[in-house]
């Protein structure tokens, strides 16, 4: 009944592409299959305009993008998201069953200006992409770790040593450094972890404290 897909998708970081995107919502527009799409780290892409599955809302009403403010604007205490679909027996099905102040006053202020803030989101992602290179350009040169080309903010590796993921977190965690254990995701084990893009600065100080561990 129900497809539900992350993209770009968490941990991977990888994304679909709009052409596959298209066929997946088309066969199961045939099938009777409702799509989800959960684009939480939309914002983080390279071209993400361009990249969105909100197109295809128009086109099909099987689907439904999901977004949020809680990774791109840093605001999870704010509790605002918001859904795109074209299907009004959906969207009225919805409203019917929310509660009714599903937002707060504070959250629907600072969600206009969030989204209207253009220039923000231009130098956020534009830091993003730049860094998000930089440190795929390192880490994929060491034989200790595989990494995962990653499309949002964040990187998956896999380590190809003796350490496990619970050790370079513990590790990590004595300078100050947090990474994500990616042994409790389905499929994982404890030779995964993930990454997150930070700020140049501190992103030489992960590379340099992993170097130290790894290399």
């Amino acid at each position: 009944d129900l497809l539900v897909l992350c993209n770009p998708n968490n941990p991977t970081s990888t994304l679909i592409s709009k052409e596959n995107l298209y066929s997946i919502v088309s066969h199961c527009k045939q099938n009777n299959t409702f799509v989800l799409i959960d684009e939480t780290y939309i914002e983080f892409c390279h071209d993400y305009k361009n990249r969105t599955a909100v197109n295809l809302t128009s086109k099909f009403d099987n689907i439904v993008v999901l977004r949020g403010i809680s990774k791109f604007f840093s605001s999870p205490g704010l509790r605002l998201g918001y859904c795109i679909c074209s299907n009004t027996n959906l969207i009225t099905s919805i409203v019917n069953q929310q509660n009714p102040w599903s937002i707060n006053s504070l959250a629907s202020i600072s969600g206009k200006i969030m989204f209207s803030d253009t220039l923000f989101i231009k130098e956020s992602n534009d830091l993003i992409t730049k860094e998000m290179a930089y440190l795929y350009s390192i880490l994929k040169k060491w034989d200790s770790i595989k990494v995962y080309e990653p499309q949002a903010n964040f990187v998956l590796i896999k380590l190809l040593t003796n350490i496990t993921s619970n050790y370079l977190f513990e590790k990590l965690i004595e300078k100050n450094i947090i990474i994500r254990d990616c042994e409790s995701f389905t499929s994982l084990d404890n030779k995964f972890f993930r990454i997150c893009i930070l700020s140049p600065k501190n992103n030489k100080i992960l590379i340099k404290e992993l170097d130290k561990i790894l290399n």
